[in-house]
């Protein structure tokens, strides 16, 4: 019998001071927002601690928006799913901007850094994965001139990668650096995945964990195309896709799947490639390779 999988958490210490010193006052919903932003601001004063208070403020509206079931939180049933994601490379953006305008809220923010209010799009996920501490948590903003930016918390830290500085992270020979950018491939290649194979997205939590049964939660199933070399034994044996990607369609020659995000595999290590579109079908596409 397989061992059963425990799953990881987000925002665990939010959590645990909200249920430490807030939980007890039964405030309202405006009440408690009002009151732990502002303990904030005593904690951290801005002109005092800048980067400490960004980061608070931050992991604070994360956690509030969790706390308000505006967040949706998708338990990947197989670890290997996380790795994959992550090493995928992303080449189409865009088709991800065009799943987030379908499936964010549209909402009126402040933003502090240049004291300008804008309407932005903006969708929150969390990830729990199997056998690991910690979770992920993901605010994803589409700004008016389309310019995407991932707030994240990892359970370590919690910081903002606009589309762009992905790029100088991705080159970056820094490892914490390289960490980032992976984190962000990982969040936006769950949304492509989503989309790829909605098929694989049950609802509800997984049955070991009935104490999880909160609205917004999801399954995410593993596509049989990468189970090829799955492994319970370690990570070592997972599919590493060499160039691997998601792309949207937008070649006349997809009569059928124009439109469409698809999985893109051309070679696979350690594994047997089943794909849905190969490298023969690359020339027929519109779109650069990036990274």
């Amino acid at each position: 019998m397989g061992k059963k999988a425990r799953y990881s958490k987000t925002l665990i210490d939010l959590w645990r001071i909200y249920r430490k010193g807030y939980a007890k006052l039964r405030l309202d919903p405006d009440e408690l927002y009002q009151r732990m932003k502002s303990d904030l601001y005593q904690l951290y004063p801005p002109h005092q601690f800048p980067d400490k208070h960004s980061s608070a403020i931050a992991g604070f509206e994360m956690w509030f928006k969790d706390f308000s079931q505006e967040t949706t939180h998708l338990y990947f049933v197989d670890r290997d799913l996380k790795y994959i994601l992550r090493e995928m490379k992303l080449t189409d953006l865009e088709g991800i901007k065009e799943y987030l305008l379908s499936v964010g809220e549209e909402k009126d923010v402040l933003i502090a850094r240049i004291n300008t209010e804008m309407t932005v799009v903006s969708y929150d996920f969390a990830l729990h994965i199997p056998f690991e501490k910690y979770g992920y948590s993901f605010s994803m903003t589409l700004t008016e001139e389309l310019e995407l930016v991932l707030q994240l918390n990892d359970g370590n830290q919690t910081g903002a990668i606009p589309e762009d500085r992905y790029y100088r992270l991705y080159k970056s020979s820094d490892r914490d650096e390289k960490y980032l950018a992976s984190v962000f491939r990982l969040a936006i290649n769950t949304l492509a995945y989503m989309q790829c194979y909605p098929e694989l997205i049950k609802d509800g939590v997984p049955s070991n964990i009935p104490e999880e049964n909160v609205d917004r939660s999801f399954q995410v199933g593993l596509a049989e195309s990468l189970k090829d070399s799955s492994s319970d034994t370690g990570r070592k044996n997972t599919p590493h896709f060499r160039k691997a990607h998601f792309r949207r369609l937008k070649s006349d020659y997809f009569t059928n799947k124009k439109g469409q995000l698809v999985l893109i595999q051309e070679t696979m290590v350690n594994g047997k490639a089943r794909t849905v579109h190969t490298a023969s079908d690359l020339s027929k596409l519109e779109t650069e390779e990036k990274v």
